[in-house]
């Protein structure tokens, strides 16, 4: 009797607490929801290490500043502290460091960006622009690394030309991008990465722009950094291409065509260096990127939560994700297999197929998902006949997801399946434990049944996969960190359920009918 007051009293602790918490947080700060979602947003951290100082030592950047398609929030220097000012120019913004009267400094200027991604539809029916202002047409004429009027160049511009602007874009773009890529960070002009046929970002954007320059459209390189989760010495170089008052983004290296994604940085136009320095010291550097979240809501003093969390470098966006979902992911499984009376394999295996699904096309990834299970669930069927030890046939399986995934990988290079190309991204280990757990199931039910727990548990994973990807509910955690307890407090009411599942009503429902009419 006293077990079962403990459990009813923590039952009610579990709802009242959590309650009582939201509700005062809410009533000292007016929650509005979209203020709640979470922001992805890098942080850079421009480090530059400068030694050897003879007198006084200057170091010139272009840094980020905020545009149509990107928000800008400067957070300040750290390290030695040095001059900086800013100069602004037609190019972008320039940083200045000056160091006086010390032998060494190391630099530190950091900038938190949230991108947006930027896509033009080139309509079909439209000719090249004929007139073009001043300063548009300045972007006509050669340079010293774009040789425009170069014969070669202006050759191949006219082979390349079509009738219309979108025509001859897509066949100066087609060009360009099948040269085979190289990465050296050396500078290589337009008329080098034509005679060479082959060429880094940097090549292959001068030479887009010299065939679109010796054909009267007006193009200029743009660089910035592509923002990543890691740290990097390597600068990006893209071109934009002018047409009816917009300039169109191209990406050669990468294939965007009239695409900017979102974590592209854009820091100057021209051709230009992203770095300049005294050159007599000694001078290394490097952009330190990290992906976080940010949320005006999350900076509020009352409602904290847990989102100091965000400002700690270990944790990862992914880690976060599966940190503060996976007990809602499993709370779901439990309801849909005590409740419902879904069968899957295994409690927590649809919760991690579902979180392998987060970071591609869904439908893609489980037809792909798919196709590896059975394909190998299949031979490890056999090799249970065999009745092999248990551990050969765990490598075995293993081995065999890592060939079809490898064939599946090679096969979608090879015919342009990008379903195939994704299946390199998949978890092998859970790929492993799923063929595992199908091809046992084969070997004690029939196949009707064992395909329908298979179907049961992409179903459920689909679920679970739909809770991994919605930053609302990853901002609300982070908001309302006790709405946990109330996650115990359903888990202790489920784990006394009785009654029957939904689906068995289904089942026995001929049954209850029988009953009824003898009843009658």
């Amino acid at each position: 009797m006293q077990g079962q007051k403990s459990y009813k009293y923590t039952i009610v602790l579990c709802f009242v607490i959590p309650v009582l918490m939201i509700g005062f947080k809410i009533w000292k700060t007016p929650i509005i929801w979209e203020n709640m979602m979470p922001k992805e947003v890098f942080r850079i951290d421009y480090e530059f290490d400068v030694t050897g100082i003879q007198d006084q030592a200057k170091v010139r950047a272009y840094i980020p500043q905020g545009n149509f398609r990107q928000t800008v929030h400067p957070l300040g220097a750290a390290g030695d502290s040095v001059a900086f000012q800013q100069a602004a120019s037609p190019n972008g913004l320039e940083g200045i460091w000056n160091v006086q009267g010390r032998r060494e400094a190391f630099i530190t200027q950091s900038f938190e960006v949230e991108g947006k991604a930027v896509e033009f539809t080139l309509p079909e029916q439209i000719v090249v622009q004929q007139e073009f202002p001043d300063s548009i047409a300045a972007y006509l004429l050669p340079s010293d690394h774009i040789q425009s009027t170069h014969h070669k160049i202006v050759g191949l511009a006219n082979v390349l030309k079509r009738k219309e602007f979108s025509q001859t874009l897509q066949s100066n773009f087609q060009f360009v991008a099948q040269i085979p890529s190289s990465n050296t960070g050396l500078l290589t002009d337009a008329l080098t990465t034509l005679e060479r046929n082959r060429a880094s970002c940097n090549g292959k954007s001068r030479l887009f722009a010299a065939i679109c320059r010796a054909q009267g459209i007006p193009a200029r390189v743009v660089g910035g950094i592509i923002m990543e989760d890691v740290s990097k010495r390597t600068s990006h170089l893209w071109v934009e291409v002018f047409q009816a008052d917009h300039w169109i983004p191209f990406d050669l290296l990468n294939g965007h065509f009239a695409y900017l994604p979102a974590h592209y940085l854009e820091l100057y136009k021209g051709d230009h260096f992203l770095i300049s320095r005294t050159q007599e010291v000694l001078f290394d550097y490097q952009f330190d990127i990290k992906r976080q979240y940010r949320s005006e809501l999350g900076s509020a003093a009352s409602i904290s939560g847990l989102w100091p969390l965000l400002a700690f470098k270990g944790i990862s966006i992914p880690l976060l994700r599966t940190l503060l979902l996976l007990p809602l992911a499993a709370l779901v499984i439990a309801i849909l297999s005590n409740v419902v009376g879904l069968k899957t394999f295994g409690t927590l295996l649809p919760a991690l197929i579902g979180l392998s699904l987060v970071n591609v096309s869904f439908i893609v990834g489980i037809i792909t998902f798919a196709v590896v299970v059975i394909a190998v669930a299949l031979v490890h069927f056999q090799l249970l006949k065999w009745r092999l030890l248990h551990v050969p046939q765990l490598v075995i399986m293993l081995t065999m997801v890592i060939m079809v995934l490898l064939g599946m990988a090679l096969a979608g290079q090879v015919m342009g399946w990008d379903m195939a190309r994704f299946s390199v991204l998949l978890p092998i280990v859970v790929l492993s434990i799923t063929a595992e757990r199908f091809a046992k199931t084969l070997a004690e039910e029939e196949l009707p049944d064992a395909l329908k727990m298979l179907l049961h548990t992409f179903l459920v994973a689909f679920l679970c996969c739909l809770i991994f990807r919605s930053n609302l509910i990853i901002g609300y955690f982070l908001t309302f960190p006790e709405s946990y307890i109330a996650l115990l407090g359903i888990l202790l009411l489920l784990g006394r359920w009785i009654g029957m599942r939904l689906m068995e009503y289904h089942r026995f429902s001929p049954l209850a009918r029988l009953v009824t009419a003898k009843s009658s």
